[in-house]
């Protein structure tokens, strides 16, 4: 990353397995189940408990935070976890 002006920060949020209404629209119960059955948290995950850190992410609280991709996937990126239980 190069020098940005000191007041202009970059952060990525990357949500994965996230359980919307459009994917309860979209799948059925026992799809659902499948693709949580693949996060070592063994659950998909839900916005109120993802929206925390997106919205801490631009707020003076992260003043010190750029740079970084935040991949909140309850685990399925840590190590090769992917369908373990």
């Amino acid at each position: 990353m190069g020098r940005t002006a000191p007041h202009i920060r970059v952060n990525a949020a990357c949500p994965c397995h996230v359980l919307t209404p459009v994917q309860r629209a979209e799948y059925s119960e026992r799809q659902l189940a499948e693709q949580a059955g693949v996060v070592p948290l063994q659950r998909l995950g839900a916005p109120e408990v993802i929206a925390p850190l997106i919205h801490c992410l631009p707020s003076p609280d992260a003043a010190f935070v750029t740079g970084p991709s935040f991949v909140i996937d309850g685990g399925e990126t840590a190590g090769g976890l992917a369908g373990a239980r």
